[in-house]
């Protein structure tokens, strides 16, 4: 399959996304024992190619597989809320056009619908009646004959048979059941599996047995069909563990072709996510162990391998490990027993943000030396914030200084003096004796801000100086 695609179809295809999921898809169609295969979305979607090789495999896999599809390369119909693809072959093609019209909720197929239309104008025409469209249960009858293996045009001629005589005046006129046993007084030239199991010339098709004891009858026209095509897509096996569960169930309003293809589906999906999650699992432990070398320096040991397995079977998360591993390699600890105790019992301090920039770098420390040792995470959060605004280091010692000048050392009150506007500041109230003035503006020089700045610095390398 993918050489007939290199062959065909390579050198139109001018998107990367396209050419990987189409690669992708054909690489698991050629994986696959049913005849003829097919492949879901999710599945594309899970292929390493897809999942790590294009940006936002979610949002861009779909539109790339739906080029291949308009492209020609692939086939894809939509079957209850999965789309699922073959490869562009004449035995895909009658699966995809079965599936089409098996998940349109009661709705006749095409060929129905065209042979339905055909036989009411010649009926209306050989009765000299006017046109009058074939009635559901009219159209039910033709989806059983085709069942059967009668082509339309052997029913087209029998029809034209059983009304070859006219009619007697006083007569009513003539329906297409008045042709159906003109219709099936002869065998069809090329009888179905089906027709033949009626008969008692040949064995049941698979499903057919399994929906007559469920059901207490044989199946219909479309219910052949949806058989049929759910036994060649699922296996026989899986078909009969839907009908089993949908029996008795199944509403009169819902159609028999569309629940049985979509439980398949849900059922394929559900064991396809079985499937997934030991490599899943094995890809997320691969990463703790590289992550592990990272940190250390050396490879873990079996028994350390063991206890990560553990770990991540006891559903530790992806983002709580990077923050431990990461915490761990700035307090330079590089001792499994360390990062043993961060993936057991977590620090809060392992879940702080990085400063932002330098004032909030000037902040974090500030704030543990003057306010409080444990820096909150939400304020560490909101201090980032504040800090993408207000650069100047200046302005966040003037903050701590008027908050420890006012006994308010608190974050609420830093963050009121630093996002308060400086021409905002109120006014004296004027007194009965003076008239109004204001307070003199408090202006720092340029020196002032750099002595402030050079202060800020000091602090932050005497703190760290005593960490280490």
């Amino acid at each position: 399959m993918i050489e007939d695609y290199i062959r065909t179809y390579l050198a139109d295809v001018d998107d990367l996304a396209e050419l990987k999921v189409t690669l992708a898809a054909l690489d698991l169609l050629a994986q696959k024992v049913a005849d003829p295969p097919s492949v879901l979305e999710s599945e594309v979607l899970a292929h390493p190619a897809v999942r790590d090789g294009i940006s936002f495999p979610t949002i861009t896999a779909h539109a790339a597989l739906q080029r291949a599809v308009a492209r020609g390369a692939l086939l894809g119909v939509e079957v209850g809320e999965q789309w699922r693809y073959f490869a562009n072959t004449p035995s895909s093609q009658q699966v995809v056009e079965l599936l089409a019209d098996a998940s349109t909720p009661a709705h006749p197929s095409p060929q129905v619908e065209a042979l339905a239309d055909e036989l009411a104008h010649l009926i209306a025409r050989l009765e000299l009646t006017p046109l009058v469209p074939l009635g559901p249960e009219e159209r039910e009858m033709l989806a059983d004959w085709l069942a059967d293996g009668y082509t339309p045009q052997e029913i087209t001629e029998a029809v034209r048979q059983a009304l070859l005589l006219p009619r007697p005046a006083s007569a009513p006129p003539r329906t297409l059941h008045h042709c159906a046993e003109h219709i099936t007084a002869q065998p069809p030239r090329a009888p179905s599996a089906f027709y033949c199991f009626k008969i008692g010339q040949a064995p049941p098709p698979p499903g057919v047995i399994a929906f007559r004891d469920l059901w207490g009858r044989l199946p219909r026209g479309r219910e052949v069909e949806a058989l049929r095509l759910a036994v060649g897509l699922f296996g026989e096996r899986a078909v009969v563990e839907v009908l089993s569960r949908i029996a008795g169930a199944l509403a009169p309003s819902e159609d028999f072709a569309t629940v049985l293809l979509a439980r398949l589906n849900e059922r394929e999906e559900a064991l396809l996510a079985i499937q997934r999650t030991p490599a899943e699992a094995e890809q997320k432990l691969a990463q703790w162990l590289r992550a592990y070398e990272q940190t250390l320096g050396i490879p873990p040991t079996a028994t350390i391998a063991a206890e990560l397995s553990a770990m991540l079977q006891e559903g530790v998360s992806t983002a709580h490990w990077q923050q431990a591993f990461a915490f761990a390699a700035r307090q330079n600890k590089r001792s499994w027993s360390y990062l043993r105790k961060l993936l057991r019992h977590p620090s809060p301090a392992i879940f702080l943000p990085e400063p932002a920039n330098e004032a909030a770098r000037f902040a974090f420390e500030a704030y543990r030396l003057r306010v409080n040792s444990y820096l909150d995470p939400s304020v560490a959060h909101e201090i980032n914030t504040v800090a993408q605004h207000v650069t100047d280091i200046g302005r966040w010692q003037h903050a701590f200084d008027r908050a420890a000048a006012a006994d308010a050392l608190n974050w609420n009150y830093i963050r009121a003096i630093l996002t308060k506007p400086e021409e905002e500041k109120p006014h004296d109230k004027p007194t009965r004796r003076s008239r109004s003035f204001r307070r003199p503006q408090v202006t720092y020089t340029e020196d002032q801000r750099e002595a402030a700045r050079e202060r800020a610095r000091r602090i932050i390398a005497e703190h760290e100086a005593r960490r280490k």
